[in-house]
């Protein structure tokens, strides 16, 4: 069973419905944690989701941290931008009033697997735990890309820049297998699988009728394009978690893994390569852009 550990972005619902229509069965919980939006409002939006889609009993969401070094700025128009899409607020499902520590804890004798999509925050709260084990897959951090953050901070990714002392904490208990493992879908890899008009009409196109996921899918496509692509000037978006949501399907829609560990800068959230280290994080800096786009509209399609 896998948890989801989610800052609640335009990707990270757009990456939980690609994983809501291939794999519900296996997910075990959602953990919000503060990132593109607080955990509350971020909450409140996946229960409304799981309704509209016609669940009959909640995959359970729980509250995480919010309590990080930095937050995104207002000015990119990024947080709470789920609000944007009003949604209607779940009538049915409620949030679970265990903390999200409660749903990470990892089983007896087992390791936890996590899908993170947001700051790890709500990761290395868990791993605290005596002997704690997680196989994380998550998006996160740099290999070449300057980063995607404000002036100041422009080589480091949004969820390590948020809060760098848990991405550099996670990064370095990759380094002990007796932690788990931790692969990284990097910003150089998302970078490569743009959500840009094109890839918006291939979906309206594909999806038509659409089905209840889809339907969402196209909202969330629908105020990416108002928001990011038709400003002036435009701004481009990626498939940042929907990447991963793929990749941890079949991980052949990215491509490396790069050798060589990544060190995190505990103050800034910057990357740096050390070359000729075996033990670390799995990164992934590349990607397949048309097979991601063939499985994340075929999925969405029945």
């Amino acid at each position: 069973m896998t948890i989801i550990d989610t800052d609640v972005g335009f990707d990270d619902l757009l990456a939980i419905l690609l994983l809501l229509s291939t794999m519900r069965a296996q997910i075990r919980a959602f953990t919000v944690v503060q990132g593109e939006s607080d955990p509350h409002v971020g909450a409140q939006a996946l229960l409304s989701m799981q309704e509209q889609l016609g669940f009959d009993t909640p995959i359970p969401v729980y509250i995480g941290s919010h309590d990080q070094p930095n937050h995104f700025p207002n000015e990119k128009g990024w947080f709470n931008q789920v609000e944007l899409l009003g949604w209607p607020a779940p009538k049915r499902f409620t949030v679970e009033t265990d903390p999200a520590s409660v749903a990470l804890a990892p089983p007896a004798g087992a390791a936890r697997n996590v899908i993170a999509i947001g700051p790890l925050t709500n990761i290395v709260a868990a791993m605290r735990a005596p002997a704690s084990r997680f196989n994380i897959l998550a998006m996160g951090g740099t290999w070449t890309s300057p980063g995607n953050m404000p002036v100041g901070h422009e080589v480091a990714e949004a969820n390590f820049w948020v809060d760098p002392p848990s991405a550099a904490a996670v990064c370095a208990a990759a380094t002990d297998p007796h932690r788990g493992s931790t692969s990284l879908v990097t910003l150089d890899a998302c970078e490569q699988v743009p959500i840009d008009a094109a890839f918006i009409a291939k979906c309206r196109a594909a999806w038509n009728p659409p089905t209840l996921a889809a339907k969402l899918a196209l909202e969330i496509l629908a105020l990416i394009e108002q928001l990011f692509l038709q400003k002036q000037p435009p701004e481009p978006y990626f498939a940042y978690d929907p990447l991963v949501a793929a990749a941890f399907i079949l991980t052949d829609v990215v491509t490396g893994p790069e050798s060589g560990f990544v060190a995190v800068d505990a103050t800034t959230g910057h990357c740096t390569q050390i070359p000729g280290v075996v033990d670390g994080p799995t990164v992934y800096t590349g990607a397949d852009a048309a097979l991601f786009a063939k499985r994340f509209i075929g999925a969405l399609s029945v």
